[in-house]
């Protein structure tokens, strides 16, 4: 079902759709759009791990790169490039951490109990969250230097308990 704009109401999700209020645009003629990529680094020898991480695990294809003076790859989904993945030549390997400030990144998706079963054929940590109202349900992972991942899935992708 297509989401019914200026209702209040979206098909298959519990997300808020009432548009908040105006405020002053602080940069007359500027806007932020949506979130368009994250970053990930790694030393040479991670790069490959994060490439195959986000190609194995997630289902991302590598994709065109723009030729920068360092290495690492463009993992595409929906046919963009959502991570970029950067390596340092000056080192081999980087210590995983955990992400900081910033809590973790969030991707729309679908197939719930497929990724489910998927991630626990490789071994793959993750935790799952329902989200109170039942009409969303998110996965939880972190790929392979510390970066927090939420698979979030909406509608009849849910699980009901």
């Amino acid at each position: 079902m297509a989401e019914m704009r200026g209702s209040g109401q979206r098909a298959e999700t519990n997300v808020p759709t009432t548009t908040p209020p105006a405020t002053a645009n602080p940069c007359p003629g500027a806007t932020i759009g949506l979130l368009d990529h994250y970053t990930v680094n790694g030393g040479m020898r991670d790069i490959d791990t994060l490439r195959d991480f986000y190609r194995s695990i997630l289902g991302m294809a590598e994709g065109p790169r723009p030729e920068f003076n360092f290495p690492g790859y463009w993992m595409y989904a929906g046919g963009k490039p959502v991570v970029h993945i950067v390596g340092f030549r000056d080192r081999e390997t980087m210590a995983a951490e955990p992400t900081g400030a910033m809590d973790h990144i969030s991707l729309r998706c679908t197939g719930f109990a497929a990724m489910r079963a998927h991630l626990a054929q490789h071994g793959i940590a993750h935790r799952i969250n329902a989200v109170p109202g039942g009409r969303l349900a998110q996965i939880f992972i972190t790929d392979p230097m510390g970066v927090s991942i939420e698979l979030l899935y909406s509608g009849a992708d849910v699980p009901h308990s």
